[in-house]
């Protein structure tokens, strides 16, 4: 289940409703494979540690920390390597703040 739910998650550019989202849906999973129902009054934490795994922001954080370092080492001719440190030759930006974009998730 888990490794369906971060497949290419090194790419992903997650906002914080996101991250949310996502634990929710996590922590939700787990307490159901463990058996532990809503009424039991037992904190997100705890089930984490029950089960012995780490949050999924963290999964995520750690497997793009991974790919970051892989990008960082490649030769420069390389496709992967081009997408995320090119620029755009022509085209425009559309008003108001920017999307977030992988560079800016690496650099938090």
């Amino acid at each position: 289940m888990l490794t369906s739910l971060l497949y290419c998650c090194e790419t992903w550019t997650l906002y914080r409703k996101h991250v949310r989202q996502l634990e929710r849906f996590h922590v939700r999973s787990l307490r159901s494979l463990i058996g532990i129902r809503w009424q039991d009054r037992v904190t997100d934490i705890a089930v984490l540690d029950r089960a012995g795994i780490l949050s999924i922001e963290a999964m995520i954080i750690k497997v793009q920390l991974r790919w970051t370092g892989h990008l960082i080492r490649i030769d420069s001719f390389h496709i992967q390597r081009q997408l995320i440190y090119g620029v755009l030759a022509q085209g425009h930006r559309n008003l108001g703040r920017r999307k977030k974009c992988y560079k800016d998730c690496a650099k938090e």
